[in-house]
């Protein structure tokens, strides 16, 4: 009958209403992703594009001292890399984040040994020192620690002897870990020579300079035991790298952004 027609046609009209506006969501949810994918791409190339000029850019005169990052990868890496930044004027780069494994304490160890070893050499600590020699021993003060570093840990991605096929969730891990701190200390420079440990960190700084959130200046340092091939870490960070820096000569020879400044440790 014709009254029970007139909900039918209603229902079929609300039926097709609602197909058209889930198809029209769905539409618009296409869209926005591939515009977002669009600009992601975009961002990134931008990014690399800046990484590949870095050493073209003007340099800016600093009106405050550089957050600087400087990541510890165990054993012989700590070591060239505690020589390198031994030196470096901590009134130009404060303060000063030291990034080692969870599992290399002794890495942590060394940097606090690095930071006292600064204040027992400044001028003060020579002057407080003759000062307390004219004193009896009990009455000799403390150096006191600095207070501009801090020493923060993370996972590494890829353990000793670790199997290859189980870095990737190990390596997701150390990402999810290295971005809080990465967020927390906001770095201008991170200083870097391998292995593992400073991956996860290169790529999440990447991945804040992709999203406009902060564009640190990554210094990759190849190590000195690598005469003729880059290293595998070496390797990943190639391109992401602003400064890609070879201890011998011929590596800047076969890689063309690697800068060539002599023996650094």
């Amino acid at each position: 009958s014709n009254t029970d027609s007139v909900p039918i046609s209603n229902q079929l009209a609300a039926s097709q209403l609602g197909a058209m506006e889930a198809s029209s969501y769905a539409s618009y949810l296409q869209h926005f992703v591939l515009s977002l994918a669009v600009l992601l791409l975009f961002r990134v190339i931008l990014v690399l594009l800046r990484i590949r000029h870095a050493g073209d850019a003007c340099k800016t005169t600093k009106t405050r001292p550089a957050k600087l990052m400087i990541v510890l990868g165990s054993g012989g890496h700590t070591f060239e890399m505690l020589k390198l930044v031994e030196n470096i004027s901590t009134s130009s780069y404060s303060p000063r984040v030291y990034v080692t494994a969870t599992t290399d304490p002794m890495s942590a160890d060394k940097a606090k040994q690095l930071e006292m070893w600064r204040v027992a050499s400044s001028s003060q600590a020579l002057l407080l020192r003759f000062l307390s020699s004219k004193k009896d021993d009990s009455d000799s003060p403390e150096m006191a620690e600095p207070s501009d570093y801090v020493v923060e840990r993370i996972p590494r991605s890829r353990e000793l002897h670790q199997s290859w096929l189980t870095t990737v969730p190990t390596t997701l891990f150390a990402l999810v870990t290295s971005l809080p701190v990465l967020l927390r200390h906001m770095p201008d420079v991170i200083v870097c020579n391998g292995p593992g440990t400073c991956v996860p960190i290169v790529l999440t700084a990447f991945g804040l300079a992709v999203l406009g959130i902060k564009k640190a200046s990554v210094v990759y340092v190849e190590s000195f035991c690598r005469v003729e091939t880059l290293s595998i870490t070496g390797r990943v960070l190639y391109h992401l790298a602003d400064h890609f820096v070879v201890q011998w000569p011929q590596l800047s020879t076969k890689y063309p952004r690697a800068k060539y400044h002599g023996l650094l440790v």
